[in-house]
């Protein structure tokens, strides 16, 4: 199903699986162990989406110091037009950034844990994040390939369908450098994320729904 190119905020809802307003609400483990909750919203903008992530640290993620917020802003394509992703890591610290959309491409601004700053610049401008690649896909099943912004770079890389899994899931997975993101849908319209993968190893954050809902869209 594509995004229709239309004007109002009505309308983009209605060009998508999800309806305005969605909250999704995810058990996240660590390790088999709870480490938070997980909650992702969508709402319609004038020119397209915004998406917002929050890990909620509990049980281990409080002892570790875990904690995750993501904010994007897309167009109609589902593309960047402004990112922000926090994260804080157990025995590293917290590591910012921030990517708009410019004349000439993505730019990026990054803050390192003890405050050095850094940044790139990317004349793409057709990538995703770690949030909004969750949605695209529920739009784009067929895709083959996405590029993804990470703090170092733009990162491009096939993106695998797994197939069905026993519990009758559609899964996909973005494997690239030292970037891992795995999702699951419901085979129905909505094509809801059931299951979300981050990371692997050590790294691997496992998110499960556990509620959904709906609010009010801006």
């Amino acid at each position: 199903m594509a995004v229709g190119l239309v004007c109002s905020a009505s309308a983009w809802a209605e060009a998508v699986p999800w309806p305005a307003g969605e909250k999704l609400t995810y058990r996240a483990t660590w390790q088999g162990m709870v480490a938070g909750q997980l909650q992702l919203e969508a709402q319609p903008l004038e020119q397209g989406w915004s998406f917002k992530g929050r890990m909620n640290p509990q049980g281990v993620g409080v002892l570790l110091g875990y904690s995750l917020e993501l904010d994007s802003q897309v167009g109609a394509d589902l593309f960047i037009t402004r990112y922000r992703k926090l994260l804080t890591e157990p025995f590293k610290g917290q590591t910012r950034l921030e990517v708009a959309l410019r004349d000439n491409g993505l730019e990026a601004t990054l803050t390192y844990p003890g405050g050095a700053k850094g940044g790139w610049r990317s004349a793409t401008r057709e990538a995703l994040d770690d949030l909004s690649v969750i949605y695209y896909i529920r739009v784009h099943p067929g895709a083959q390939s996405v590029r993804l912004v990470q703090f170092p770079r733009v990162i491009e890389g096939r993106l695998e369908n797994l197939g069905k899994n026993r519990e009758g899931l559609l899964g996909y997975r973005f494997v690239q450098a030292d970037t891992v993101v795995e999702v699951w849908y419901a085979d129905d319209p909505q094509r809801t994320p059931v299951r979300i993968v981050y990371g692997r190893d050590l790294g691997r954050v496992e998110a499960s729904l556990v509620a959904t809902s709906q609010s009010g869209s801006h």
